[in-house]
């Protein structure tokens, strides 16, 4: 064979991350099944509806081996925000709210770029504030950046599968936001869906809410990037899992 037909050989991944949406991590069977995602080995996770307090996130972060640690505080019993990494990377927290989290990363080969961990407001007629807050991340951006997580929005029609369909301008306005951001849309593999509800093909209801966006300069950075859904029985959301 010669060397022009023979394969390229694949690089070796700069960083795996994860996004999960993972309610109750206060529970051990939670904590579990969290493990089994994360036998994945990502560098960086970052979690949703954890519903534990900030102060108790270190319990879970040894738990999942981790080094470090920054938890957005629980609201009552829902809503906990975390972001974990290893010291393999370096992340200094840029700013946080009840629906974001967002960190400057030093990778190890010296690539210093954007993550932020997104959980978009459940309720539809707050789902504006989510569009808000990610144009004001945004303002005057010079880096390369990623957004991943829940954004409980759906791009296009064709990402939900049974129940009503959505309304085609709370679609639009999810669009909108991520074009002023100039932030695409980076694809999957696996599953199509992310999140589903309802056992019977008469009452199952699918959607694609969690997704990994990002900025051109991040996907220059990163040209070999993929983008994988992954399945849990536990829980009701696929986690976003990207490699470098």
């Amino acid at each position: 064979m010669s060397s022009s037909q023979q394969s390229k050989p694949v690089p070796p991944r700069t960083m795996r991350c994860i996004a999960g949406n993972c309610p109750g991590l206060r529970n051990p069977r939670t904590i579990r099944s969290l493990l089994k995602i994360l036998r994945e080995g990502p560098e960086v996770v970052l979690l949703s509806e954890t519903s534990v307090k900030d102060d108790k996130l270190d319990r879970v972060r040894r738990r999942c081996n981790y080094n470090s640690v920054i938890g957005v505080d629980v609201e009552g019993r829902s809503g906990g925000l975390a972001l974990m990494w290893k010291d393999k990377v370096e992340v200094e927290l840029r700013s946080f709210s009840k629906y974001h989290i967002d960190g400057e990363v030093s990778d190890k080969r010296g690539n210093k770029w954007r993550i932020i961990g997104v959980y978009g407001k459940p309720v539809t007629n707050l789902r504006n504030n989510t569009w808000s807050m990610l144009r004001r991340l945004g303002e005057n951006n010079t880096m390369p950046w990623v957004c991943l997580g829940d954004f409980n929005e759906i791009l296009w029609s064709n990402e939900k599968k049974g129940g009503q369909p959505r309304l085609e301008r709370q679609m639009e306005a999810f669009r909108e936001a991520l074009e002023v951001n100039e932030l695409a849309d980076l694809g999957y593999a696996d599953s199509r869906f992310t999140w589903k509800r309802g056992k019977s093909k008469r009452t199952m209801m699918q959607e694609r809410l969690d997704r990994a966006v990002a900025n051109s300069k991040w996907t220059d950075l990163f040209p070999d990037f993929k983008v994988s859904h992954l399945v849990s029985s536990k829980f009701d959301h696929c986690s976003v899992m990207f490699d470098t």
